[in-house]
């Protein structure tokens, strides 16, 4: 008797149907289950990536168009300094024709 005892204690339990049938089902539940999180994953990036990438384009577009337009008015504030007659003529020049103009015109008679 003493030998049955022994040798049941070290061989390993068999499993029962209930717990084959609850590993087999649980592990035929999740395949799909990790499928369908691994294909929503990818779409969800992908998506995600692409409207990143569209506002960081429209975001660029905004940016040079500022750039554009203030260089565009720098251009034309050096255009307006290069043909004033003021800027073009000498300083000793333009020095005498500024005091002459600021002048009051009772003064100069």
């Amino acid at each position: 008797m003493s030998i049955n005892l022994l040798s049941k204690s070290t061989s390993t339990p068999s499993r029962s149907l209930r717990t084959k049938l609850t590993i087999i089902f649980l592990v035929m539940g999740m395949v799909p289950m990790v499928g369908l999180g691994v294909l929503s994953y990818n779409c969800c990036y992908n998506a995600l990536y692409e409207r990143a990438g569209n506002q960081m384009k429209a975001s660029a577009a905004d940016l040079a168009a500022v750039i554009d337009r203030n260089l565009f008015e720098r251009y034309g504030d050096v255009q307006a300094f290069a043909f004033n007659p003021m800027a073009q003529e000498s300083p000793k020049k333009s020095l005498k024709l500024s005091i002459i103009t600021c002048l009051p015109t009772d003064a100069m008679t």
